[in-house]
């Protein structure tokens, strides 16, 4: 038995679609009021739409897949964190652990690594700290 959801939800789907479009590629950090505004607007959607049960499990994966494929070309734009993600991944591939110098000391005494730049270290937003984010072995 194949499940049909209503116009309405399918209505509600290609906004939220619009919506999270909107989340990833427009919104910056300091809109936090139109942050938390979209979240809310969002799951309420999500809450009216699947509240009956009316989609199988393959639709609701299915859609889940679609939402999230919206965001495959944005910037992560809410959290600076990803260039520090970035210049520790660098290090690990040069071979140098992350924990064994804060950035800025490849800066001060001249040894930045070959796949490190000046514009990364730039974006950094602690240059002077550890990285506190463990690499896995």
């Amino acid at each position: 038995m194949s499940l049909k959801p209503s116009r309405l939800n399918t209505f509600l789907l290609a906004i939220s679609g619009s919506l999270y479009l909107y989340l990833g590629y427009s919104i910056e950090r300091y809109q936090s009021f139109v942050l938390i505004g979209l979240y809310a607007l969002l799951f309420s959607i999500f809450i009216y739409v699947f509240r009956k049960n009316q989609f199988s499990a393959k639709q609701i994966i299915l859609t889940a897949l679609i939402l999230r494929l919206l965001f495959l070309f944005s910037m992560p734009v809410l959290s600076d964190d990803i260039y520090r993600f970035i210049w520790d991944g660098k290090l690990i591939h040069e071979g140098i652990h992350p924990f064994a110098h804060v950035p800025s000391w490849f800066i001060e005494n001249g040894q930045l690594p070959k796949s490190l730049s000046i514009e990364l270290y730039r974006n950094l937003n602690s240059p002077d700290y550890f990285t506190i984010y463990p690499p896995l072995a």
